[in-house]
């Protein structure tokens, strides 16, 4: 008789990254480059770069930290701020997946939560991500047919946000699996 994997999902969330701080001119050899070294250091993160860091060279994003940070764009917020309340949500041992502009989905689970280290990535692209998380290792996916077809379609929506929670209990139990 065949065993039937259990998965403990309590406490366990999903999470969709778009791994995009440019714009939307921004040249596609740069783009690859920051995603590749992000993949190298095991990291992910949101862009929205601010004076703060220029006397925050290492720092925890924790509730004083997120205030100080967003209080940094004097009001002109929107949605950078509902992308960084997302990243303060990360915890250890959640799942974080991605799709790169070489086409693959990279799949990791996170170690540590939301913090800014200017220091991991070269100065060039430290200086594109405002707050990172740390992943264990990244699972790479070359083949589009090997990832289920329910969050396949989730990076094919046009208008992608910078983060976004997996909330689908049948999704959230498919990433566990591929990270299986």
């Amino acid at each position: 008789m065949e065993k039937i994997k259990f998965y403990d999902m309590k406490g366990v969330n999903c999470w969709i990254i778009n791994l995009k701080p440019f714009g939307r001119d921004e040249p596609d050899e740069r783009i690859r480059n920051l995603q590749d070294e992000c993949v190298r250091n095991n990291v992910f993160g949101i862009g929205w770069w601010t004076e703060y860091f220029n006397t925050h060279t290492k720092v925890t994003l924790d509730e004083n930290s997120k205030k100080a940070y967003n209080d940094s764009f004097n009001g002109e917020l929107s949605s950078r701020a509902s992308a960084v309340d997302e990243m303060s949500k990360i915890k250890c041992g959640d799942l974080a997946i991605m799709r790169l502009r070489d086409g693959h989905i990279y799949l990791g689970k996170v170690t540590d939560p939301a913090f800014h280290d200017s220091t991991i990535l070269s100065k060039e692209n430290a200086s594109r991500i405002s707050w990172m998380c740390k992943v264990e290792k990244w699972l790479e996916f070359c083949d589009e047919t090997s990832i289920p077809s329910e969050i396949m379609g989730r990076f094919s929506q046009r208008q992608q946000a910078t983060i976004t929670k997996i909330a689908n209990y049948k999704q959230r139990l498919l990433m566990l699996s591929m990270y299986d």
